[in-house]
């Protein structure tokens, strides 16, 4: 049964973060526990990251920075990229990177830039804690990721609201227009999170509402991480 804040008390355990678990006790190393909150685009998951990671002092790795570099391609050609398909992520960079946390070691992410589609020059540096905070639409979809998390939450949040969401974000901090943004949302946002993101739900153990206040949905993390240190 799945954790959720609207519908049960219980922290399933028979989930991808169990095997993970079984395997740091083998290793005898001291992993960093990743949190990882995924969901539709504008549902809530950066808002819901940035509050579990302040009660938990841990940092945040968003996969928006992992998206692969389009400088190759010609200004109008990265324009019409698919981003809400799961392959226009650098996994192989974010598996390699999650694993050195878990083992205690810093790591350089890149930083992506949006308003042009492409990697920048400069890196943020991310040190290894207790607790890290993996948050972004795919967060649940990749088998060796999920692997190594010991907490998978899902957001649910009605579609309508999540492009309003998205659409003031992408306007206001990405230098789109309003026009794009729908556009795009009809064209791959939408049927995109329903052929991959959707299905990713059923690797939770915990689902959250994307409007349920954050120290509730914190409560449910909290409980789930007690059950399972």
């Amino acid at each position: 049964m799945v954790f959720s804040v609207a519908v049960s008390r219980e922290c399933r355990v028979d989930s991808p973060t169990s095997e993970g678990a079984s395997v740091r006790a083998d290793s005898g190393v001291a992993a960093t526990r990743i949190i990882a909150i995924a969901g539709a685009s504008g549902s809530g998951k950066t808002y819901l990251a940035n509050h579990v990671a302040g009660r938990l002092n841990a940092p945040i790795l968003s996969l928006d920075s992992y998206y692969l570099d389009l400088s190759h391609l010609p200004p109008g050609g990265r324009a019409q990229w698919n981003f809400d398909d799961p392959a226009s992520l650098d996994w192989a960079l974010l598996r390699a990177q999650l694993s050195s946390l878990r083992a205690g070691n810093g790591v350089n992410v890149p930083v992506y830039d949006f308003s042009t589609h492409t990697r920048t020059q400069e890196v943020r540096r991310v040190e290894a804690r207790e607790y890290l905070v993996l948050e972004g639409i795919f967060a649940l979809y990749d088998a060796e990721v999920r692997a190594m998390l010991r907490v998978g939450v899902f957001i649910d949040y009605p579609d309508a609201g999540c492009l309003e969401r998205r659409t003031a974000r992408d306007v206001s901090e990405r230098g789109r227009t309003e026009a794009s943004v729908r556009e795009q949302y009809a064209r791959t946002v939408r049927p995109m999170f329903a052929e991959h993101i959707a299905p990713t739900r059923r690797y939770a153990q915990i689902v959250v509402r994307g409007d349920s206040p954050p120290e509730e949905s914190f409560g449910a993390i909290e409980a789930c991480l007690a059950t399972h240190p």
